[in-house]
């Protein structure tokens, strides 16, 4: 599914948001899940964080600017610390809004 976020960036999901973890025995982390930003504006989108709110996790292959017309992976992991459903986000604060972009995560510590 794609979703137009700003009129500069459009975040495509796979699977969609709000990113829905499995259950992941305590103490573990689980395999990634990936969200493409791709940038469809005609300027340079500069990113000045991505970051995950506590057990979530993120890494990435955006650098500080992506060019017009490219993209660049979000992988996001999830570590419960303790039993029982969790509830997270990870936001991306870029040049396009004044706002950050948030994505809604989920998953169950077992």
């Amino acid at each position: 599914p794609r979703s137009t976020l700003f009129p500069y960036t459009t975040l495509f999901r796979s699977p969609t948001t709000p990113l829905n973890f499995s259950k992941q025995a305590v103490g573990t982390k689980s395999a990634a899940q990936i969200v493409t930003l791709t940038n469809t504006g005609t300027a340079p989108l500069k990113i000045s964080s991505i970051k995950a709110s506590a057990q979530f996790g993120v890494t990435s292959t955006c650098r500080t600017t992506v060019a017009a017309g490219s993209n660049c992976a979000i992988n996001v992991t999830f570590s419960p610390k303790s039993e029982g459903a969790k509830s997270g986000t990870v936001t991306i604060n870029d040049s396009a809004s004044s706002k950050p972009q948030v994505i809604e995560l989920s998953g169950t510590g077992t």
